[in-house]
């Protein structure tokens, strides 16, 4: 852990726009606060099919975009999208 710290970085201000999850995510991955996009809150908030996420603007440049989800509740709304350049992960 000392080595990991060695090499961390530390953000002395860091700031979400939301205090939920899947808002917070909707924001980083459109770019967009909530009352833009639509997702205010868990649960029934989701994103309209028509925003585009940073993945699927990654994903028509030429890259493989993939999600790994750990809260089934907060499927299908908004995953982390992993960016694998030439499709090999």
């Amino acid at each position: 852990m000392a080595a990991f710290a060695q090499d961390a970085v530390i953000f002395e201000k860091a700031f979400a726009q939301a205090s939920w999850t899947k808002p917070s995510f909707a924001t980083m991955f459109t770019g967009l606060y909530p009352p833009n996009h639509g997702v205010r809150a868990n649960g029934i908030f989701r994103l309209d099919d028509g925003e585009k996420t940073l993945a699927a603007s990654l994903h028509e440049a030429g890259f493989d975009t993939g999600a790994f989800v750990g809260d089934c509740d907060e499927v299908p709304v908004v995953v982390l999208a992993v960016v694998v350049e030439g499709g090999a992960a």
